[in-house]
């Protein structure tokens, strides 16, 4: 869900009703925004995934959301109030940035293939890749029952 406001400043979440995110674009003057991602306190380092239509979203654990906590943020965003303290922005306004295009750049990262040129090879040769579901192995269901029987069974002697 997308909500955005006459200055083209907008909030957004994404999840379910118990695990989603919740992030706001705004712009000053210049058309230069901040992008923020909002969570509950400090962030603790651990990754969580949240489920969405257009895919998962990683994120902090500090920023798994409830709909409840959603309610609020967009109502201070909407009326222009102070968001609860108990709320945290980070700033992730640096993933927006344009990629160089013919300046030199001596980092590493830059200088990596195009892995989407490599993927698209490998789909056309072998077909497309197995979706992964968020949270199984990737196994589909007749390779799990098949390799199933010829996993030694666990025992209680040590």
């Amino acid at each position: 869900m997308i909500l955005e406001i006459e200055s083209g400043d907008y909030i957004q979440c994404a999840g379910i009703k118990k695990r989603l995110t919740v992030e706001t674009r705004r712009y000053n003057a210049d058309k230069q925004f901040r992008h923020m991602v909002w969570g509950k306190g400090s962030l603790t380092g651990f990754p969580e995934q949240i489920e969405c239509a257009e895919g998962n979203i990683e994120v902090d654990r500090s920023q798994v959301l409830t709909m409840r906590d959603a309610r609020l943020l967009i109502a201070a965003f909407l009326e222009g109030d102070e968001v609860p303290i108990r709320y945290q922005r980070t700033d992730i306004s640096h993933r927006f940035d344009p990629v160089p295009g013919d300046i030199e750049i001596r980092n590493r990262a830059w200088n990596w293939p195009d892995r989407r040129n490599i993927r698209k090879q490998k789909v056309e040769q072998t077909g497309p890749a197995n979706h992964r579901p968020f949270g199984t192995s990737g196994m589909a269901p007749a390779d799990s029952a098949s390799r199933a029987g010829a996993m030694p069974e666990a025992s209680g002697d040590s």
